[in-house]
């Protein structure tokens, strides 16, 4: 799903160092996180921010691997040089208990604070 935030986009590059921080990072953490029902864990850099959402009733544990590979591939789709330009790429699990996404990481004073 690509949607407009009203936001631009996050620079590509950005999300890229967020693909090669998860890639170097693995196997020096653990390989999964767990996220609580209705909650969020999120990854940032510079402009960019890569988001696992529990929209489910149960904790969910996920792979920061696949994180990366999801979000990515939420990118891919939706952020430039793809058009129209939309500032969010969004990947919803079939049961419709997760999302994962890439969206642009904005300042203090905006509505997704870094």
């Amino acid at each position: 799903v690509c949607a407009d935030l009203g936001l631009l986009p996050p620079v590509t590059e950005d999300c890229q160092q967020l693909v090669n921080a998860i890639t170097i990072l693995n196997g020096q953490i653990p390989p999964e996180f767990t996220v609580d029902a209705n909650h969020v864990q999120t990854i940032s850099f510079g402009t960019c921010r890569f988001f696992f959402e529990n929209v489910g009733p149960q904790p969910l544990t996920y792979c920061w691997l696949s994180l990366a590979q999801t979000a990515s591939a939420a990118a891919s789709a939706c952020l430039p040089p793809s058009q129209p330009v939309l500032s969010e790429g969004l990947c919803i699990s079939s049961d419709e208990t997760w999302e994962v996404g890439c969206v642009a990481c904005v300042s203090l004073l905006q509505y997704l604070p870094c």
